[in-house]
């Protein structure tokens, strides 16, 4: 039976407003201990060599990174329920995760591709109405709408669909019905944690957050969430249905896909553009979009990354997780 491995959270002793930073311990099978910052994950640093701690469990972990570093304060550690280098296809879950590019390959590049085309017919659309959020309430800018608008929404649409059923079908997940539909896609809200990621507009600071997914499921699937709703409507029937592919819904469809890829893949988490942090989000981050709040998987839910000379692995999760 393989030892415990454990992940810990820790911020620096004497630092005005600390930022918290998450780790790994490892306890390899051989009976050698290391442990290591995500951030020096990242960075593709040596993990430190540990001593034993006195027992194998989450508090005498914690008692003994305290005593080599007391320089940091500890405010938890605990058991990971999953072994090194196992993670869920498709559920991001910290930073020091898999690289998407490598794990992924085509697929991911397609949903970046993808996300980029959408980004620009935002980007132009920009250029003709501004995203101003003022009186009255909903703005004139918000509401208006038309052909192209239309356009735009029904594509990020059809994207945030695809996006949605790979999760699924990554998972082995098969649909309720005759047809994928959000019957369907509402069961990845509470894995992804979908709510509990926003976005901001990078060169609109005066604009509110997004959350395109707020609220979704505390009504019919397709009818909780107005982009979408608005996207059944028009797509359907253009005539009647155009005055309902508003500016607003187009935007909120469009952030719906990049709340998608953070939550999938981690992307433009980091914005530095040094090391492996370049690599592993600033490559491929939104020119348009940024993260404001993002989800805090429990420690014990987190990914242990592999032990050096072996790779990250694909673990779906069991049956009726979704």
């Amino acid at each position: 039976m393989n030892p415990p491995n454990f992940r810990f959270r820790m911020t620096m002793r004497g630092v005005d407003s600390p930022y918290p930073q998450d780790g790994t311990f490892w306890c390899r099978p051989d009976g050698t201990f290391f442990y290591q910052l995500d951030t020096e994950y990242l960075l593709g640093e040596e993990p430190h060599r540990s001593n034993a701690p006195d027992q194998l469990n989450a508090e005498a972990v914690k008692d003994l990174l305290q005593k080599m570093h007391p320089e940091w304060h500890l405010s938890e550690v605990a058991q990971a329920s999953m072994p090194p280098g196992k993670f869920h296809p498709r559920v991001w879950r910290q930073k020091a995760g898999p690289e998407p590019a490598s794990m992924y390959g085509q697929e991911f590049t397609s949903d970046i591709v993808n996300f980029e085309l959408l980004e620009r017919d935002l980007e132009s659309l920009f250029q003709i109405i501004e995203p101003y959020k003022g009186s009255p309430n909903p703005s004139p800018n918000e509401m208006a709408f038309g052909h192209g608008i239309r356009r735009l929404l029904i594509l990020a649409c059809t994207e945030v669909e695809n996006l949605l059923k790979r999760v699924m079908l990554s998972h082995g997940c098969q649909s309720n019905g005759k047809h994928w539909s959000t019957n369907d896609y509402v069961k990845t809200y509470p894995v992804l944690k979908l709510g509990h990621i926003s976005s901001r507009l990078v060169r609109y600071p005066d604009y509110p957050p997004l959350q395109p997914f707020h609220g979704w499921g505390e009504g019919p699937p397709s009818q909780s969430l107005d982009w979408y709703n608005a996207y059944n409507a028009t797509k359907h029937d253009r005539m009647e249905g155009l005055k309902e592919a508003t500016f607003s819904r187009a935007l909120n469809a469009v952030a719906a896909v990049h709340v998608l890829l953070t939550a999938q893949y981690g992307i433009g988490l980091l914005r530095t553009r040094w090391g492996r942090f370049a690599l592993k989000t600033e490559d491929h981050h939104s020119r348009i979009f940024e993260n404001v709040d993002l989800p805090l998987h429990p420690l014990g839910k987190q990914y242990i990354p592999p032990f050096a000379g072996e790779y990250w692995s694909p673990s779906p999760m069991p049956p009726g997780s979704f």
